[in-house]
């Protein structure tokens, strides 16, 4: 749909002026009128400054818990206190066992539920795996104590 001030500006303008009773004619030049649009540009910095401030003005209700909520949070941090608990004392034996293993004459030995077993002596694999087990124990105690944080929040 056409706006009429797009229509009129589309055609030939013509005025016509009055002077001395006698009639001149010219022709008007077309204007053409664009809408003026101010494009600030954001640096991400910006954007990210208004989003903060965006989040901190929001501000939650928050409303009083039923003794079932309590209860079924307690339960669940409980229950994280326990899985952190296990997890920080299997690093601790891990920790003893790399520092008491001798590089000459340690051995790994692995059964599986079938019962099946590999055996190495190897300090290098031996060293690898005790490097993996602890980053993973890491990440895993990393997880449940955040898990615990949120459980408080």
């Amino acid at each position: 749909m056409k706006s009429s001030s797009a229509s009129a500006v589309a055609q030939k303008s013509v005025s016509t002026v009055v002077a001395n009773n006698v009639k001149e004619q010219k022709e008007s030049p077309k204007l053409v009128l664009l809408p003026v649009k101010s494009e600030k540009k954001e640096t991400e910095a910006e954007k990210k400054k208004v989003e903060e401030q965006n989040e901190i003005a929001v501000i939650p209700q928050t409303r009083a818990l039923t003794m079932e909520e309590l209860t079924d949070k307690a339960e669940r941090l409980h229950l994280l206190k326990l899985k952190y608990e296990e997890v920080k004392a299997k690093r601790k034996q891990l920790e003893n066992f790399s520092i008491s293993h001798d590089q000459n004459n340690a051995q790994l030995t692995l059964i599986d539920a079938k019962g099946a077993s590999i055996t190495t002596s190897n300090p290098q694999s031996i060293g690898k795996l005790l490097i993996d087990w602890m980053a993973d124990l890491n990440t895993h105690l990393a997880s449940v104590e955040n898990d615990m944080r949120k459980q408080l929040a």
